[in-house]
């Protein structure tokens, strides 16, 4: 009789086991899911990335730079990830009352998109703008003070799978993004 309960008592340890360890393994997929994501915002989509994204846009708009007159030279091949054709440009703007160099890339895609089909119809084969603004000295030194953010046609943030906007530092430290790639280019600029 003893030698049963010992078993029916390992039995139910097992089960136990076999009922906890999977639900314990998806807490820890979650926290550290919700740890990553954290870490992420530290570096951009937090509350001042996102104000300072749309005095941002509010500044080019004033500016003109998101106008159709305003881009004349039309598109050119472009790359991963920005897309099979691009419109890009570099201006001086202020925004919040400081002054910065403002490099804008008009990303189109879409069935039937070419030169001629662009240049006649910008809106229609927009994907998103992407955009880098040299921030003041001190913003973030080692990547050169750039803030980045990417957006669509109509001023809003596009978002990463787990919601968080793309403006500020994106991808600062990871072995791919926005810093990433830019690095390899030396100032941070490949097209100028």
């Amino acid at each position: 009789m003893r030698l049963k309960k010992l078993c029916m008592i390992r039995v139910h340890i097992v089960l136990m086991a076999v009922m906890i360890l999977p639900a314990a393994s998806a807490i820890n997929a979650q926290i550290n899911a919700e740890v990553s994501a954290a870490s992420d915002q530290r570096w951009f989509g937090g509350p001042e990335d996102l104000e300072f994204a749309a005095k941002l846009w509010n500044s080019m708009s004033h500016a003109g730079l998101l106008e159709n007159s305003y881009r004349k030279t039309g598109p050119r091949v472009g790359t991963h990830p920005h897309g099979a054709l691009l419109e890009s440009y570099k201006e001086t703007i202020s925004v919040n009352g400081a002054e910065g160099t403002v490099v804008i890339k008009f990303s189109y895609r879409g069935f039937g998109a070419s030169y001629e089909t662009i240049s006649a119809n910008r809106a229609k084969f927009l994907e998103d703008i992407t955009v880098m603004f040299k921030r003041e000295e001190g913003y973030d030194t080692e990547n050169q003070n750039w803030f980045y953010a990417k957006y669509y046609g109509d001023g809003s943030l596009d978002a990463t799978p787990n919601g968080v906007q793309l403006a500020g530092r994106i991808a600062k430290g990871k072995p791919k993004g926005c810093i990433a790639c830019h690095r390899k280019a030396g100032d941070f600029l490949f097209a100028f």
